[in-house]
């Protein structure tokens, strides 16, 4: 027992045990309070360290949640969390899976689209390849529709074949629209053709959408918008999403799509190459051929000569058009692999290869004559044999300006040949510097679009040891580069033309290293006769060989007026020699001109006056 107990004795013993056990209970009961202000402390600092491991445990979540590659940065974390809309995610986890979410979706339409372009691609070649009948659309601006109001040719909108109700009827039309002229090209191969016009004047691509709402129920869609839509004032960006949406409800219909950009036109459009390659991106994204119309025109003027306002073209001009446009359908490759075609590359026969249209009778062979090509054995080449009527087309994409294609085929004596570039559309002007004709673009003879064999004609050409004249006349000049097509043909209704092929060499090329130094006569420069070499000197002219005529007679190479400056030879030179007697006195000389006297022994020039000659120091002589 801590406390006394009482005596039962009041007495001094009691007095001083009473006094120390209060103060023994005082003590205890301090030490008690004592104790609970220690308690307290301990249970509040308890507490505390529970707040702080609750606050720990958030921050160590938040750091979780901010956590990024190569290590944590809070600032860079929470910046990463907000989107370039601005919409923050409670975590970058949450934004990265709502990313990877879209990017799936993005994927799997990209996949889907171009599962339906390609599967409607392939049914489409496959009707090329045989013959088939073909359903196509147009759908386009006014430049689809064929708008002219300037041409004197051009023809009320119910003149076209190709319009259909929804077209523009506000307009006439040129001579010809692209769609008619693609129509009458892919039946003249050989392919039964409809096409349906869907171009509206002004039209971009959000009105062509809210437009064209029906299925056609179309093999394919050539869409061709965008001049419209490259005005400054209009939002190229929105016009690309409607172009966008243009192209999945036409690959929902089953269709497949060629995308064509919008073509060059006179003057300048702030934003029509940036569309163009927006466009290009497209395709890409599914599988959908974009084709560059503006190498349709390379060569061919922007006035007048194309186009009847500056915009619109005249029927010329959309002939043009619609005749390249047939020419990427040329062959069932060519519109997504077409051949490429550059100097030094034959342009033969490859059943296999399939840049071929074929149409009537006709059937591959292996010919023992064949200067090109290789066949199925040793010794012999592929060469196709067209019946009566028989017709062949071949499409490619000229990498070079300017390039001859030379026939070469026989034929028996009932049949004739007869080869055709472009459907027969009106060649550019050549671009080559070293032009046939005259300086002047705009005066020059342009190649012709045509060529027409005599009955029973071969052509086999040895072409380094060929007269000017011959490939004037008997060669496909090809003036510039993009997309092209040639048609040959034999145009009686018997008879064989066996076709090898075509040898394909550069007209520059051609010019400075086989005419200028050519083996035949009336070689020329700078003569207008329209049997010479008919070139045109300019400010540089380079020969690497001495210009030598297979005689010794002597050769004009031009006029006193058709002035060679600044040309350089790599050789010896000759400029005459002459007796004194016997000096020429031809009032074409030029003062300064040189000639060599044999009889002084010595070089002589024309003096200033133009009437005499004189030394190196001026002494008449």
């Amino acid at each position: 027992m801590r406390y006394r107990p009482p005596r039962n004795k009041w007495d001094a013993n009691f007095e001083e045990e009473y006094e120390q056990n209060l103060r023994d209970i005082d003590r205890d009961i301090t030490k008690t309070e004592v104790n609970l202000d220690e308690a307290v402390k301990i249970a509040n600092s308890s507490k505390m360290d529970s707040d702080l491991a609750i606050n720990i445990a958030e921050n160590v979540k938040s750091q979780l949640d901010n956590l990024v590659i190569e290590g944590d940065s809070s600032v860079e974390a929470a910046q990463a969390r907000t989107n370039v809309d601005n919409v923050t995610a409670n975590t970058l986890k949450e934004r990265l899976d709502n990313e990877q979410m879209i990017l799936k979706s993005i994927a799997s339409e990209n996949e889907t689209y171009s599962a339906k372009q390609v599967k409607a691609m392939a049914a489409l070649m496959n009707k090329l390849a045989n013959n088939q009948s073909i359903r196509g659309v147009c759908q386009g601006d006014s430049l689809t529709n064929g708008q002219d109001t300037e041409s004197a040719d051009r023809r009320p909108y119910t003149a076209d074949t190709t319009y259909v109700e929804g077209a523009s009827t506000d307009t006439p039309v040129g001579a010809y629209t692209y769609p008619e002229v693609l129509k009458s090209a892919l039946n003249e191969m050989g392919k039964p053709t409809t096409i349906l016009k869907r171009g509206r004047n002004g039209d971009t691509a959000q009105s062509s959408y809210n437009r064209w709402t029906t299925n056609p129920n179309a093999d394919f869609h050539i869409i061709q918008l965008g001049t419209n839509d490259t005005w400054l004032e209009n939002d190229i960006l929105i016009n690309i999403e409607h172009y966008y949406k243009l192209v999945k409800r036409i690959l929902d219909w089953g269709s497949a799509v060629i995308i064509f950009t919008p073509p060059k036109k006179r003057g300048y459009s702030h934003w029509q190459g940036t569309y163009g390659a927006l466009l290009k991106e497209l395709g890409k994204r599914f599988c959908i051929p974009v084709i560059d119309t503006t190498m349709f025109f390379d060569g061919y003027a922007t006035s007048e000569i194309i186009q009847s306002d500056g915009v619109h073209f005249n029927g010329k001009g959309y002939y043009v058009l619609g005749a390249k446009a047939a020419s990427v359908l040329t062959g069932t490759r060519t519109v997504t692999d077409p051949l490429s075609l550059k100097s030094g590359r034959h342009l033969i026969i490859d059943p296999n290869y399939n840049h071929w249209a074929r149409k009537g009778d006709i059937s591959f062979i292996n010919d023992t004559q064949s200067p090109i090509g290789s066949g199925d054995n040793k010794g012999q080449g592929i060469a196709v044999r067209l019946g009566g009527q028989g017709q062949i087309s071949f499409g490619f994409y000229a990498e070079e300006d300017d390039l001859l294609l030379i026939p070469q085929f026989r034929v028996t004596s009932d049949a004739r040949c007869s080869i055709e570039l472009n459907y027969r559309a009106e060649a550019p002007y050549p671009v080559t510097s070293l032009v046939q004709g005259d300086s002047s673009q705009s005066t020059q003879e342009k190649p012709p679009n045509a060529i027409y064999y005599q009955k029973g004609e071969n052509h086999i050409l040895d072409y380094p040891y060929t007269s000017m004249s011959n490939f004037i006349y008997d060669a496909v000049r090809v003036t510039s580069r993009g997309y092209n097509s040639v048609q040959i043909k034999n145009s009686e209704d018997n008879g064989y033309v066996y076709f090898y092929g075509f040898i394909v060499v550069s007209m520059f090329d051609f010019l400075t290293d086989h005419l200028i130094k050519s083996r035949g006569d009336n070689v020329r420069v700078g003569d207008s006769s329209k049997t010479s070499l008919d070139l045109v000197a300019k400010d540089y002219i380079f020969i690497s060989a001495l210009l030598a005529p297979n005689t010794n007679a002597p050769r004009d190479i031009g006029a006193h007026w058709a002035k060679w400056q600044k040309g350089f030879f790599n050789g010896f030179i000759s400029t005459g020699a002459f007796t004194t007697a016997n000096r020429p006195n031809y009032t074409d000389y030029q003062p300064g001109a040189m000639i060599f006297d044999t009889t002084l022994n010595k070089p002589i020039w024309r003096n200033a006056s133009n009437n005499g000659w004189v030394d190196s120091n001026g002494n008449n002589v």
